[in-house]
């Protein structure tokens, strides 16, 4: 089982096939309601004591996904406090009712052909408005691997799930710090500006 945080308000935990409490699919597991609500607690407690991912007194909202690979993806986000004494946790409203985190996420590919690949799965799966789900999104070659910037993310789109879920078949997560990013703007080689996932799509 391995837990990314990818903010403040989004974990990933990508978890394989014997991983999976007393069940013989995601779908066994998501439609045995008990047994789903006391698995994803206990791998809640688990982020929290792992990586401090933590729900307490938040409602979350969860999405499950399986892998071509046969590993299974959660991403789980947290919305608002349940007692109401806090404000919503997501960032400020920029735009319609769009979201988003001004981090930085950083994806490492060890080869030009797999994010390529990633491109082209998106384009597949039909991931629509890529400009809408992230505003800045470089692509740099530096130490024999190509590093994916993410920054602005709308933690509002509807198939944030499924990127997160996708990105993981052809990348790693590296970092959410933006030391990494300042390595690759001074002594990486830019590849694609903004934005990159778009322009990746046009090699496919």
């Amino acid at each position: 089982m391995k837990f990314e945080k990818i903010n403040d308000n989004i974990l990933r935990i990508v978890l394989s096939f014997d991983e999976l409490p007393d069940c013989n699919s995601l779908a066994d597991l998501m439609s045995n309601t008990e047994l789903a609500k006391s698995s994803f607690l206990h791998i809640l407690d688990k982020a929290g004591s792992m990586v401090g991912f933590d729900t307490t007194d938040y409602k979350v909202k969860i999405q499950a996904q399986s892998l071509h690979n046969g590993n299974f993806v959660i991403t789980i986000t947290k919305l608002m406090e349940i007692n109401g004494k806090r404000k919503v946790v997501t960032p400020k409203r920029v735009h319609k009712d769009a979201q988003v985190s001004s981090n930085f996420i950083i994806y490492r590919f060890y080869c030009f052909d797999d994010f390529l690949s990633f491109c082209s799965c998106l384009k597949n799966n039909k991931f629509l408005y890529l400009n809408r789900f992230v505003k800045f999104c470089y692509l740099y070659d530096y130490s024999n691997s190509y590093f994916l910037v993410l920054s602005s993310i709308n933690e509002r789109h509807k198939q944030i799930g499924l990127f997160y879920s996708l990105i993981t078949e052809f990348s790693e997560f590296a970092t959410n710090k933006d030391l990494l990013y300042f390595t690759l703007k001074e002594h990486g080689e830019l590849v694609f500006d903004n934005n990159a996932l778009i322009t990746g799509q046009k090699f496919c």
